[in-house]
């Protein structure tokens, strides 16, 4: 069973692997469908991050960080940063306020990065394979996210 984010990723694996089919098609008609492929992948990974139609906001992706806060804000189309709390340490609405707010200043790739090592333990290698990318580009978008909410905590 997936959770949202991890369903993300899959489709963006996906996504990946169409566009490199793409590039070997050698036959028009291919090439149309795998096309339509591949616009079906993007509108149905964009579906999800933002939990409804992605053209209704065609207007707010001029300002990604607002259509990134968007999705942040609702836990239930993030559930990856849906932080239940411990009875040792509960954490109240405020401090999940905060913590969306810093996770709203990555750029998308170093939230995934970040959020796969920090709260799912994944190694750099194993994002690495997971995202189709090099282990020391994991590395770099995991430390400028670390660098990130390092100065976002610092001025609240």
């Amino acid at each position: 069973m997936h959770d949202t984010f991890g369903l993300i990723l899959d489709y963006q694996r996906t996504l990946k692997h169409t566009r490199a089919l793409q590039r070997k098609q050698t036959v028009p008609e291919q090439e149309t469908v795998v096309s339509g492929m591949i616009s079906d992948l993007q509108y149905a990974i964009e579906w999800m991050k933002c939990g409804e139609d992605p053209e209704r906001y065609l207007d707010v992706k001029a300002d990604q960080s607002y259509y990134h806060r968007r999705v942040l804000l609702d836990m239930d189309k993030f559930p990856c940063l849906d932080i239940e709390p411990t009875h040792s340490r509960p954490l109240a609405d405020k401090k999940k306020i905060i913590i969306q707010h810093v996770l709203s200043e990555l750029t998308e790739r170093q939230l995934t990065c970040y959020l796969l090592h920090a709260a799912h333990m994944r190694s750099y290698q194993e994002i690495a394979k997971e995202l189709g990318i090099k282990k020391s580009t994991v590395q770099d978008h995991v430390e400028l996210a670390r660098e990130k909410i390092k100065r976002v905590i610092e001025t609240i």
